[in-house]
């Protein structure tokens, strides 16, 4: 009797199992849709494109003054944590 119950439990607990693996791959694919439906969207509509581009552009920052800053910052921290444990 014990090895039906433990069969009856195993059976069961492998259907929850590939249940949640189902719905997650649902989820994911509902998503994947999402993200491929709005990127047509955005591919069709090239003003919307070129707005996207004119803002990305307007809102990079990268030049080899600001990278050396960021550069000598993250020394000046590395070296102090290693002054300090030691």
């Amino acid at each position: 009797m014990s090895s039906i119950k433990s069969n009856f439990a195993e059976s069961l607990r492998n259907t929850i199992l590939k249940n949640k693996v189902v719905q997650k791959k649902e989820r994911i694919n509902q998503c994947c849709k999402f993200v491929e439906n709005e990127l047509v969207k955005l591919m069709s509509n090239s003003d919307k494109t070129k707005t996207l581009q004119k803002l990305s552009w307007k809102n990079f920052e990268h030049s080899s003054k600001i990278s050396s800053k960021k550069l000598d910052s993250y020394r000046e921290k590395i070296l102090f944590s290693y002054i300090v444990d030691n």
